[in-house]
């Protein structure tokens, strides 16, 4: 039997336009504000979405997203890393 596996990881940075709150939306199909910018993030109409998790954080992911954009002062900073395994 053949499996096939796919690992995907990248890096959000603030310096080209990323945002985690962004990302965050994305990921889940959800909606997202980012505190950087003001601007509102909505993905709800995105289908295919099956699970998506957060590890090691007792909250959602869209709280999470916030606070990692929101931690992150600098105008390069690296907001977040996704890790997509399929």
């Amino acid at each position: 039997m053949d499996s096939a596996y796919h690992l995907n990881v990248a890096a959000h940075s603030r310096s080209r336009g990323h945002s985690a709150a962004a990302a965050g939306a994305y990921i889940t199909a959800g909606r997202g504000v980012d505190p950087w910018t003001g601007k509102a993030h909505n993905y709800q109409r995105r289908q295919g979405v099956l699970r998506s998790a957060c590890f090691n954080y007792s909250g959602t992911p869209r709280e999470l997203a916030q606070l990692m954009d929101a931690r992150e002062t600098r105008q390069n900073s690296t907001v977040g890393r996704e890790v997509v395994i399929a």
